[in-house]
């Protein structure tokens, strides 16, 4: 009997996993592994083709992408930033003034805005330029932290210098 246990025919491993992988094929998974980091970052979670596109609102809702920049509408296969709302309440409103959702994108839409942001204090990014707070004049810089700290108080070019 024992002897008859041992001539038995061996398992196959090729078998096994063969079997193993067509069961996982048959499960399917709504978020290909390929889209893994796209889907996180930017909520672009469904494979068409060659590329992961979104789908989905709540793709969207649950990026990186809506967290730090307000991208959390779904608007033909992108996340884009859809209600003003969704900027408001994100960094970039308070670092860089960008609390509008225009053209897809939060950006600045009132000089306010950059007046009123992080940037404004510490670098001297407080004039409002296409939807951009950006460093436009010397006094923008000699109302910065760089001034102050650093004695770059003057505009020159995009940046503020030292006088």
């Amino acid at each position: 009997m024992l002897r008859a246990m041992s001539q038995s025919r061996p398992a196959r491993p090729a078998v096994a996993i063969a079997f193993v992988l067509a069961l996982f094929a048959s499960v399917g998974c709504s978020r290909p592994y390929k889209c893994g980091s796209e889907c996180r970052v930017a909520g672009a979670c469904a494979q068409q083709g060659n590329a992961c596109v979104a789908t989905r609102a709540d793709d969207c809702r649950e990026s990186e992408l809506c967290a730090t920049d307000g991208l959390c509408g779904l608007k033909s296969n992108v996340c884009e930033a859809t209600r003003d709302l969704d900027c408001a309440t994100r960094v970039r409103c308070r670092e860089r003034g960008e609390c509008f959702a225009i053209g897809g994108r939060c950006r600045a839409k009132d000089p306010r805005d950059c007046e009123g942001s992080t940037l404004c204090r510490s670098v001297g990014s407080c004039t409002l330029k296409a939807g951009a707070c950006v460093v436009g004049s010397d006094k923008d810089c000699a109302a910065s932290d760089l001034c102050r700290e650093g004695g770059l108080c003057k505009l020159q070019g995009e940046s503020c210098v030292k006088i």
